[in-house]
């Protein structure tokens, strides 16, 4: 994957690498293809970040987002 996700961004989820661990993990919360989610934090040293997808908020890992292929829709804090 090798996107840095950045906090106040939005993307747009293109495909999931079918092959991740996480794969069904991911599904289960609602993220799927075709949805958008955005970045509402990411934890001290960057291992767990904050997102919004499908109106709720869940945590998740930094490893678990390397299964996602995104595209950005808008800009991000730097």
């Amino acid at each position: 994957m090798g996107h840095r996700f950045r906090k106040g961004q939005r993307y747009r989820i293109l495909s999931i690498n079918k092959d991740h661990a996480s794969v069904k993990r991911l599904t289960d919360m609602g993220i799927t293809p075709e949805c958008n989610l955005s970045v509402e934090n990411v934890a001290p040293f960057g291992g767990t970040y904050i997102i919004k997808v499908r109106g709720y908020r869940v945590a998740i890992r930094k490893s678990d987002l390397e299964a996602l292929e995104v595209q950005a829709l808008d800009k991000g804090e730097k």
